[in-house]
Formats: C-alpha cells, structure tokens, sequence
C-alpha cells in the first residue's frame, strides 16, 4: 500500500492550502513583528528574556519581515495563477522560515551568558534571571521545531498544489 503526501498531511488541502497559508504566514509574520517591538520598547525588562539578546530579536524580526513581504506576494501570484512563481515563493518562505528559526535558536543560546549578564544588572536575584533564561530557550526551542513541521507541511502541500494545477 502506497502513502501519498496527501494522505500523511491532511491538515491542508491543496486547493484551500494555496490560499490559507499564505495568509498564515502573513498573520504570524505580523504577530511575531508587533510582538517582538513591543518588546523592544517594554520597560519591564525582568520578564522578558528575549530582550537581552538584541541580535536574537532583530533576527527574528527581520524573517518575520521577510516572510510578510513573500506571502503577499504569494497571495498575489496565486490569485493571477502564476503556480510556478508561487511555488517558488513559498518554497524560498519555508526555506527561509527553518533556516531563520534555527539560526535564531543558535543565537540565543550562543548568547547566553551575555543576555545573563544583562539580566543580572537589572535584578538582584540572579536565580530568576537563570530560570526566565530557561524558559524562554524552552520557548525557543519549542516554536523552532513547530515553525519546522509547519513549514515543511506547507511546501508539500504547495507542492501538491502546483502538480494538480499544471506547470
């Protein structure tokens, strides 16, 4: 018996998928850029691990930026039907996505006793500052892997898309 990709990814058809996640990228690409400048200008540093790593939240921002920027154009190609060029833009999204959440991880962790140091000077209880480092590499961590399976998902389901609607 042969598994076929839409059978071990249902989520997403491909026909609703050529829309639907475009505008999921594009939604999360917004959120995680508010998000991350609202952090920014937090004056509430304590509670806020990304904060101390500058590099890390410019990073993340800047792919968050980047995949607006594509999904739109993604929305566009799609709706003139343009299947190749779309193909090719969510493919350089999802690429782009797990290179950039990778990378962002190693940043954050390759950063870590500086965005420790930065955290020790705002407070006095260092263990604090040891335990929001730890969750937030956890968050780190956990959104990597998910941006990952997702972002895989979404190319096979283009893919597919681009093979049932033609060149």
């Amino acid at each position: 018996m042969e598994l076929k990709a839409n059978n071990l990814f249902l989520i997403i058809p491909p026909y609703a998928g050529a829309v639907i996640i475009p505008l999921l990228w594009l939604i999360a690409g917004i959120i995680v850029i508010v998000k991350f400048a609202l952090d920014i200008r937090s004056s509430d540093k304590e509670i806020n691990m990304f904060i101390y790593s500058e590099i890390y939240t410019i990073l993340v921002m800047v792919i968050s930026g980047l995949t607006v920027i594509g999904a739109i154009a993604a929305i566009a190609l799609c709706s003139m039907k343009k299947i190749l060029a779309y193909f090719i833009i969510t493919l350089v999204i999802g690429v782009m996505d797990i290179i950039g959440n990778i990378a962002a991880l190693a940043v954050y962790i390759v950063h870590e006793p500086m965005i420790l140091k930065s955290c020790y000077n705002h407070t006095s209880d260092n263990s604090s500052c040891d335990d929001e480092y730890d969750k937030y590499l956890a968050i780190a961590i956990i959104s990597t892997i998910i941006s990952l399976f997702l972002s895989v998902h979404f190319i096979i389901v283009v893919n597919k898309y681009k093979h049932e609607t033609g060149p």
